[in-house]
């Protein structure tokens, strides 16, 4: 009982580590943001490490790497003096360090000992080529073999029913952690001027949402595990209103992707729910309604703490080329002109949301298909390295739908089997901005890597909604909510934003949890 107690402590901090480094990638610049990506194999390192035994390392051949690295680490440090990051030098250093003796261990255990890891080989296998083309590819980052050994070494671990469920059930114990943190944070130091679209801890606001979905997820894995549990009422419905709550803050970021991606999350966990449930249709209904009511409620609740909890003690914090005359200064007053108002919200990010509901505002329906046909037609790889796609004076009429639906099609026409070096990507759209990524992933990496690349990874996809399935009819709804939900919110995210940056915690988290699919182990029902 005590090791449980100690092992869901300690995976709650690493995933709560995760999310401040996901605040950190998503705020800072340079030498914090490499830093804080590196950090993120440091905190899987503890993870992996978790699941073997200081004796298992209590052998000559890791003897030897200690002083193999003991003489490479000094040379690599003086010889690098001039790099100009060393914070991310030196995370790297300790990133090889630590990875060379778990790879050691993996390799040992499955030649030198035979004991195979129980996994399905099959699917390790393509996993494993999908990493190698990721590897030979055109593209010139180095993280696909961090990735490989990362990853890998991660799905050939074999831990234990209690450690598994420890490790996977704190996913939602240290996401709700960081929220905790990160938006506490935010409430203390982050006023809400100027920008209607609301940053909280981060410079962008769709990254703030995105962390929010997350959130939302955490709060639904929970709600399920509790009730799986049969465990606190108070903490049920506590879950319920954070998670309905989460609705708000999103709206405060107008971000429309957000309130997408969270709807299509919900209908994943209400499967869950329902299955836990006698009364079905009644339980499925009242939890729609339930959530929905919060949601609604939520919004002036959310606004009015993040608009009046930061004057209470005012000493606003801006990041890096966020400051300007025009923001709140510390001292200022709680009614100054330049915090947002609550009709300002209504009509700039509800009104961007309900765009979508109607469309007289800017375009009909019936006009914008043709109009993106047309537009589709006009760009191809030939002339987009000499034109803009839209003029200034058109941009200001596109509509976000049909301005992913080119830089789509732009990433699709380049495909190719070898992939493509970093200096690529983008598109310029107009003279005054230009799409630096495929604002989808599976383009993303397909246009990175190659098209199987691509193709695997939509395979993986597959296999984790064929996963989600297993988990259900065996009775796994904890395990069926955590992989529904955290998957379904990074892949339907990535499909119009950007969610792939390695360090993201949503990236990272779509890795581990394939642990699910590639191993055999049991786990709780």
């Amino acid at each position: 009982m005590k090791k449980s107690i100690f092992l869901r402590v300690l995976y709650t901090f690493c995933f709560t580590a995760l999310c401040l480094i996901d605040q950190l990638l998503g705020s800072q610049t340079g030498r914090v943001q490499f830093i804080a990506t590196n950090l993120t194999g440091v905190v899987i390192a503890v993870i992996i490490l978790s699941g073997y035994k200081i004796k298992n390392f209590l052998k000559p051949v890791y003897a030897i790497w200690t002083g193999l690295m003991c003489i490479f680490v000094p040379v690599v440090l003086i010889y690098g003096e001039a790099y100009p990051y060393k914070g991310k030098l030196i995370t790297a250093l300790i990133n090889i360090v630590l990875y060379g003796f778990i790879v050691i261990r993996v390799v040992e255990k499955q030649i030198i000992d035979k004991q195979y890891s129980e996994v399905r080989w099959g699917i390790f296998t393509c996993w494993i080529c999908m990493i190698g083309l990721m590897i030979a590819s055109r593209y010139e980052g180095a993280w696909p073999l961090w990735f490989g050994a990362m990853f890998g070494s991660f799905y050939l671990t074999d831990y234990c029913e209690e450690q598994r469920d420890c490790i996977f059930k704190s996913v939602a114990d240290g996401i709700i952690l960081g929220f905790l943190i990160i938006q506490g944070l935010a409430f203390v130091f982050r006023p809400y001027d100027t920008l209607v679209r609301y940053n909280g801890l981060y410079l962008n606001a769709n990254m703030n949402a995105l962390f929010y979905i997350l959130s939302y997820c955490a709060f639904l894995c929970k709600w399920i595990i509790v009730k799986k549990e049969k465990k606190n009422v108070v903490l049920r419905i506590a879950c319920l209103l954070s998670s309905g709550a989460m609705y708000g803050f999103a709206i405060l970021t107008g971000a429309k992707t957000a309130i997408l991606t969270m709807a299509i999350v919900t209908f994943a966990f209400l499967v869950c729910f329902v299955r836990l449930s006698k009364k079905k249709i009644l339980s499925f209904s009242g939890c729609v309604i339930a959530i929905g009511i919060i949601a609604f409620v939520s919004i002036p609740v959310t606004y009015m703490a993040v608009r009046y909890i930061p004057t209470v003690h005012l000493h606003p914090i801006y990041f890096e080329g966020e400051w300007s005359e025009y923001r709140i200064q510390p001292g200022e007053s709680r009614d100054s002109e330049k915090y947002i108002t609550f009709n300002q919200l209504l009509d700039n990010n509800v009104g961007r949301i309900l765009w979508f509901i109607d469309f007289d505002k800017e375009s009909k329906f019936d006009k914008l298909i043709p109009c993106m046909q047309v537009y589709a037609e006009e760009v191809d790889s030939s002339t987009i390295e000499k034109n803009f796609i839209f003029t200034d004076e058109e941009s200001a009429q596109v509509s976000p739908f049909k301005l992913r639906y080119v830089i789509h099609k732009h990433y699709y026409d380049r495909l190719n089997l070898v992939g493509h070096t970093t200096e690529d990507d983008g598109v310029a759209v107009t003279a005054e901005y230009s799409a630096p990524h495929a604002h989808n992933w599976i383009l993303q990496m397909a246009f990175w890597f190659g098209i199987p690349v691509g193709i695997l990874m939509i395979i993986m996809c597959v296999l984790y909604v064929a996963k989600y399935v297993g988990l259900l009819q065996t009775g796994n709804e904890s395990y069926a909510c955590i992989l529904g939900c955290f998957v379904t919110a990074f892949v339907v995210f990535g499909m119009f934003e950007i969610d792939w940056r390695i360090g993201q915690f949503p990236f990272t988290l779509f890795f581990l949890l394939f642990y699910l699919v590639v191993n055999k182990g049991s786990v709780k029902k």
